[in-house]
C-alpha cells in the first residue's frame, strides 16, 4: 500500500496546474470521507491509519486526472471505483478483502 501511495503522490503533480471542475472536486472532496466511513467498522485495526492516508490519495489522483481531458478523467474514476469495490469486498470470491495480516 505505501508504493501504491508514493506513486499517487507523483499522479496529481504530474497533472500539471491546468484548471478542472470546480463541482467535480467538490465531489472528489466528499468521496474520502463517505469510502472510510463505510469500510472503518469492517477494518482491521492495522489497516486503518493506512486506508484513512491512502483513501485521499487515491482520489487526488482520480480528481487531478480530469485535468487532462475526459478520458483521463474517466480512467481516474474508474480506478477509484475498483479500488473501492476491491476494499469492500463486493468485487468477489476471487478478490479477498484485504486483513492486516496479509501481503
Amino acid at each position: 500500500m505505501g508504493c501504491f501511495a508514493a506513486g499517487h503522490v507523483c499522479d496529481p503533480a504530474a497533472c500539471g496546474r491546468r484548471r478542472t471542475s470546480l463541482p467535480l472536486g467538490v465531489l472528489h472532496a466528499l468521496v474520502p470521507g463517505v469510502v472510510i466511513a463505510a469500510l472503518w467498522p469492517g477494518l482491521p485495526a492495522g489497516l486503518r491509519i493506512p486506508v484513512a492516508c491512502y483513501a485521499p490519495l487515491l482520489t487526488a489522483t482520480a480528481y487531478r486526472s480530469s485535468a487532462l481531458g475526459a478520458l483521463a478523467g474517466t480512467g481516474g474514476a474508474l480506478l477509484l471505483l475498483s479500488d473501492t469495490l476491491t476494499a469492500t469486498g463486493v468485487t468477489g470470491p476471487g478478490c479477498p478483502r484485504p486483513t492486516s495480516g496479509s501481503c
